[in-house]
């Protein structure tokens, strides 16, 4: 029944495209913010919240899109702007988890598994 709460009690549940949009913004930041902080707790809950604003987003823009000409959503300059620092943040994003994967790989020696060359002695590291 707790679930079934949470599910009726969805703030998201008829938003705009433009307000999810902008929470959506605020979320990538905070995505960032945690994997720069290493924060993996923090992380995995905005991943979620990100993961459930995309899902109010595909509803909310689902008929304005039909109704379109063009099959593009119309979205106002913020949000326009909005996607954008979207995109930029997600490439930030991007950087910091493969480096900080990268570094904790070589840390803990999971970079390249040791193998054996043509000379019978043990490659890597």
């Amino acid at each position: 029944m707790h679930a079934l709460d949470q599910v009726l009690d969805d703030p998201w549940e008829g938003a705009s495209a433009p307000t999810i949009i902008a929470e959506l913004a605020a979320v990538v930041e905070r995505q960032l913010e945690a994997a720069r902080s290493l924060d993996a707790r923090l992380l995995a809950e905005e991943t979620a919240r990100r993961q459930d604003l995309m899902f109010h987003l595909r509803l909310a823009t689902q008929q304005p899109r039909s109704d379109s000409a063009t099959g593009r959503l119309p979205l106002d300059f913020e949000s326009q702007l909005n996607l954008r620092r979207i995109a930029a943040l997600d490439k930030r994003l991007q950087i910091v988890v493969e480096s900080v994967t990268t570094c904790l790989g070589s840390v803990l020696g999971r970079g390249q598994p040791s193998t054996y060359g043509l000379d019978g002695r043990i490659r890597g590291r």
